[in-house]
């Protein structure tokens, strides 16, 4: 299953250019999981300065002309 725990785990694999992520075996202990994983993603991507999430999708891999 997805290997997404938390919403750390999501922004970083966002960061590397994903545009959806998998949440699965942290929902079979925690049936909260993905509210949690939501609130997390949300609260980093405003931290970050991010609008949209669709903004920080693959930053990792752009030249800082890229999204200046």
């Amino acid at each position: 299953m997805g290997g997404v725990t938390s919403g750390r785990d999501a922004f970083e694999m966002i960061l590397a250019g994903a545009s959806a992520v998998s949440v699965g075996t942290a929902s079979f202990g925690n049936p909260m999981a993905i509210p949690h994983i939501q609130e997390e993603l949300k609260a980093l991507l405003e931290e970050k300065g991010f609008k949209q999430m669709k903004d920080a999708i693959g930053l990792a891999h752009r030249s800082d002309e890229q999204h200046e």
